[in-house]
This record gives structure tokens, C-alpha cells and sequence, in this order.
């Protein structure tokens, strides 16, 4: 189950926005949260956001039986690197995941590992609806997510998964075609960091660390450093042309300063002084 769900200078207007949104969504829909059985597919879009995010590799099962199953595959449908088996049930106009257990891998070939054990999940129902339900989790008030049902069989086999998942693809490649070409361009490598500016001084980084950006398609940013690599969301804002990486639970603001299909040009603000990264291809 996808648990972790504000640019910096927009937070406020972020709330503000949260209160309207919820609040027409509220008297504009009919909320009688009826979740059906069956495999959704998981969407996102952070608040102020007009499109939705397809998270189009990802699908969750709710069982009659009040059992729960999320899996996450690679992007080209290969194999499982992400599960969560859990319980669920709705109460009140909210979805309740309870005894969560998670197992994560990095690649096809390798063995899976425990990701964490987590007590519950609530999501409060805003919009629920006869082939979709719209809710955000209690914990994260700047992310919307919707659940849309590709099937009525809540006892679907990992092969059939993938079936579904093949057919997401052409959906997902459709949405790819219509982006922003700096944003097709920030997507179309994994960008080596070359070097990082600080208080006016350069620190080159040598080639063969393990420090780069890779920005995927499913609004996940990979960041090295050393044999540290962790994933954060990221969204690309075409009016400031800037990327912002959710960074320790709020959106940090990267402006573009250069981007070519070589070279691109990162500066944030950090402590009251500028840092620049130099990433190459």
C-alpha cells in the first residue's frame, strides 16, 4: 500500500486549496463509501495539481474476505519488486489497512526483504463513485489518491496481474506523448552528478561515485549518494520551469537553470545559500 504521500513556497496556498477542494468534492458528490471487491489500480495527483499521476504498474485487490493485496511491478512488467499483504475493511466513510506486512526487492533476481511491519493505514473516502473512490490518507494532507477498478475478480493470480499491467503500458505511454519536453528530457537518463557548488566553491565529484538523479515516469526520483540511494516524489512545474523532490516530508524547490540532452543545471536554496549541481549524461 503506497503510505508516504508541499512546495515550499506554495504551503500555505497548498492548505488553502486542501479545504476548498475537500469542501466541493464533499457537497458536490455523493459520499456513501461502498468499497466493491475487486483489483483497482492506484492513482496520485498532489493538491493544486490538474492530472492525475497513473501510477499504472501498481494494483491493489480487495478481497471479500476482508483481505488485502498491493504489488508493485518493474515498468516493463517483468516481475514483482514490491508487495503488501494487509487487512481492510471501511467504517464510516473511510478505508482502514490493518496488519501490514511489506517486502520490497530491487531487482528480478534477487530475494525479497522485510520493508517494515506497520500497525495501519486510514484513508478518509472523499469521492466514491460507481468505478472509482477518491481518498487521502489521514497522515498526509497534500496528496490525493484514487482507486480505479479494472475487475470485478478479487482472486486474481499474479499472471493475470501481469496482463493487466501490460495493458496499463499503452495507457501510460499515451500520457508519456503529451508531457512537457523538459520534462521527456529530465526522464530520458539518469543524470551523473559532475559537480556541486556551494558558498561560491566547487567540489567536483569524481565519475565513478555512485551519485546521480534519476527521474522515472511514476513520480519517483532516485537519488545517490555513495552506496546510499533512496527514492522521493517528484513533480515537474512548467510555469517556474523547476523540479521539486520531496525532501524530509516537504517539496524542495530545484530550479532549471540549464538543461540540454547532456547537461543539466540544478540550483535550490539551502540554509540561506545558493547550491548549484552540475549532472551530466
Amino acid at each position: 500500500m503506497v503510505s508516504e504521500k508541499t512546495y515550499n513556497g506554495f504551503h500555505m496556498i497548498n492548505k488553502t486549496e486542501n479545504i476548498i477542494l475537500v469542501f466541493v468534492l464533499t457537497f458536490t458528490t455523493i459520499i456513501s463509501a461502498q468499497i466493491k471487491p475487486g483489483v483497482y489500480r492506484l492513482d496520485y495527483k498532489y493538491i493544486g495539481e490538474e492530472n492525475w499521476t497513473i501510477m499504472d504498474y501498481n494494483i491493489e485487490v480487495f478481497k471479500d474476505d476482508g483481505r488485502n493485496k498491493y504489488t508493485s511491478f518493474t515498468e516493463d512488467g517483468e516481475c514483482i519488486v514490491y508487495e503488501s499483504e494487509s487487512n481492510w475493511k471501511e467504517n464510516n466513510n473511510k478505508l482502514i489497512i490493518s496488519n501490514i506486512e511489506e517486502k520490497h526487492r530491487d531487482k528480478c533476481f534477487e530475494n525479497f526483504k522485510i520493508s517494515s511491519l506497520k500497525t495501519s493505514d486510514i484513508y478518509h473516502i472523499i469521492v466514491s463513485k460507481k468505478d472509482f473512490f477518491i481518498g487521502q490518507n489521514k497522515e498526509d494532507q497534500e496528496t490525493l489518491l484514487r482507486w480505479v477498478k479494472l475487475n470485478t475478480n478479487n482472486n486474481i493470480f499474479p499472471t493475470e496481474l501481469q496482463q493487466f499491467i501490460s495493458e496499463q503500458k499503452k495507457n501510460r505511454l499515451n500520457t508519456i506523448e503529451k508531457k512537457n519536453p523538459l520534462e521527456l528530457l529530465l526522464m530520458s537518463a539518469t543524470w551523473q552528478t559532475e559537480y556541486i557548488i556551494k558558498q561560491n566553491k566547487k567540489r567536483t565529484i569524481e565519475s565513478d561515485d555512485k551519485n546521480w538523479f534519476k527521474f522515472k515516469s511514476n513520480g519517483q526520483c532516485e537519488i545517490a549518494n555513495g552506496n546510499d540511494i533512496v527514492n522521493k516524489k517528484w513533480v515537474f512545474n512548467e510555469k517556474r520551469k523547476s523540479v521539486y523532490i520531496k525532501i524530509s516530508n516537504e517539496f524542495q524547490e530545484f530550479k532549471i537553470e540549464k538543461i540540454n540532452d547532456n547537461k543539466i543545471i540544478l540550483s535550490m536554496m539551502y540554509n540561506n545559500d545558493l547550491v548549484k549541481f552540475g549532472l551530466k549524461n
